[in-house]
């Protein structure tokens, strides 16, 4: 046998030296490749934590920076109310006196005026966001006319229901809808506040004019408008104007808050715990994320510039839910605002629903002293 070719031990622990050297450095590689992957991958998840923290920082802000601004609104009611009311107590003491001095009716007089000027003034903000939003889908309007190919939901709208407001009944206009809606809960806290000189109302009447008359601006701005449950009369104790202007204010920015060939449903009746429910559905934008990223936007001429449709439909809600929310509360109502209704929507998106109930006319007492 040749001796070159005897393996010794000697050899036997050479090779296996070397062999194991190479496979070290495979390892090292390999736990080096490793480590740089997990770093990376660290890296990246801090960074996304970090821009997530800064977005949270950024909503948390702009949330408060909105109900700042909304404080700063709804504080310019509610003081005159307040004085008002400190007012009429003064006066109440001097009228078991007779004593009225002039002072107090003319500290009176000026609350309400002040208390007037500040709802007036919103409701002038809704008015103008209103033109300004009119006027943006118009112009988007012809520009989607004026395109070779426009969009499916323009095309098909000539065939939706309630397009013609003199042909179609528009308390008619909703009876495809396939899905069954489920009725909410009623507030705990809904309790009519007598008021001396408010003439009770049906509410049908005024969803049948306020419907009527919405719906040119739906058909002027591709919408469908839809109303169902309204069969009966339903008496309501709110006065005819305050409610006309809050509903008013509440169907119109829902109209303008959809985009084109989008729907509002209204649905209208009895509650199943007393009083009576309106429910303003609309397939529009997510409004709790439009106020959070738009609190900051500005409000005066700015929103006539080019490219503020988002910025005025803020506003439009903002305004218009905050003089309906303060006419209907004074009678008693209880309105609350669920964005975006459904919950599985992309963000951004949704739509919104309004519930407002609203405190029935006792006509049991009406009848009892009627009889009297």
């Amino acid at each position: 046998m040749d001796k070159s070719s005897e393996i010794t031990p000697h050899t036997k622990f050479k090779a296996w030296d070397v062999q194991t050297s190479g496979d070290q450095a495979n390892n090292y590689s390999q736990l080096v490749n490793e480590w740089k992957n997990t770093a990376l991958m660290i890296s990246r998840t801090l960074a996304m934590a970090y821009v997530m923290d800064q977005k949270a920082y950024l909503v948390q802000q702009t949330s408060w920076q909105n109900n700042v601004r909304m404080s700063g609104l709804v504080e310019q009611i509610r003081g005159p109310l307040s004085n008002i009311q400190t007012l009429a107590k003064m006066l109440s003491v001097h009228m078991k006196r007779t004593e009225i001095p002039y002072d107090i009716i003319e500290d009176i007089l000026i609350q309400g005026d002040h208390l007037k000027d500040a709802l007036q003034q919103i409701q002038e903000a809704v008015y103008l966001t209103k033109a300004n939003i009119v006027r943006s889908s118009e112009e988007t309007l012809k520009k989607i006319q004026g395109s070779p190919h426009p969009s499916r939901a323009l095309s098909d709208y000539g065939s939706v229901h309630g397009n013609d407001s003199q042909n179609v009944d528009p308390v008619l206009a909703l009876n495809s809808d396939k899905d069954d809606m489920v009725m909410p809960m009623p507030p705990l806290w809904l309790v009519p506040l007598q008021h001396q000189d408010a003439r009770p109302c049906d509410l049908c009447d005024v969803l049948k004019d306020l419907v009527a008359g919405a719906l040119p601006l739906a058909y002027k701005q591709q919408r469908t408008l839809d109303i169902t449950g309204i069969s009966n009369p339903l008496h309501v104790a709110v006065e005819e104007s305050a409610l006309r202007q809050a509903l008013s204010n509440l169907i119109e920015g829902s109209l303008l808050r959809t985009q084109h060939g989008g729907r509002v449903q209204i649905y209208a009746g009895e509650a199943p715990a007393g009083g009576t429910l309106v429910v303003i559905d609309d397939d529009g934008p997510d409004m709790q994320y439009m106020t959070q990223m738009r609190s900051l936007a500005p409000f005066g001429s700015d929103l006539l510039a080019d490219d503020m449709l988002e910025d005025n439909m803020t506003w439009n809600f903002i305004a218009g839910l905050t003089v309906a929310r303060e006419i209907l509360e004074n009678y008693g109502c209880v309105l609350r605002v669920i964005s975006p209704r459904r919950p599985d929507a992309v963000i951004g998106t949704g739509g919104s629903r309004i519930e407002i109930w609203l405190p029935s006319f006792q006509t049991e007492v009406a009848d009892i002293t009627e009889e009297a």
